[in-house]
């Protein structure tokens, strides 16, 4: 279903190369313009929440950034969230189920950036390079 970006979807890959002996695998999520502006702002939620985890000395904890897709429990579901491990150090969850099969990839503040860069940088010049809708010209078209 098109959305009123121009019917523009990202696709978000995540690839896990074989390490020690274990398979390497991957995995896509595809988002609406709206959906991926969100993705990318979560993203960019982590090194506040790093901090605070830091300064606070929370230890291990979790909470959700917040969702993309869906909400829990709906056929689709993508959601951020931000992990404290026992030293306090802060990383991102990146949790996608589809189809009642769950996926989750463990990423550091720093990858997890990076992703939001990449993914803001693709939009923003996918955005540019798509011609809007010329209503004059549509009605040549019918």
């Amino acid at each position: 279903v098109p959305d009123k970006d121009r019917g523009l979807l990202l696709m978000a890959s995540i690839v896990v190369p074989a390490q020690d002996g274990a398979e390497g695998g991957g995995h896509s999520m595809m988002m609406t313009v709206d959906q991926a502006r969100m993705f990318i702002a979560h993203l960019r939620k982590a090194p506040e929440w790093a901090k605070v985890a830091a300064d606070n000395k929370v230890g291990l904890f979790s909470k959700p950034i917040g969702d993309v897709i869906g909400a829990e429990g709906d056929a689709e579901h993508l959601a951020i969230k931000f992990v404290s491990d026992e030293n306090n150090k802060g990383s991102v969850r990146i949790e996608h189920i589809l189809g009642g099969v769950a996926n989750a990839f463990g990423v550091g503040i720093n990858p997890a950036l990076k992703f939001a860069a990449q993914a803001e940088h693709m939009l923003e010049k996918a955005l540019a390079e798509t011609p809007a809708e010329d209503a004059e010209k549509s009605k040549l078209f019918k």
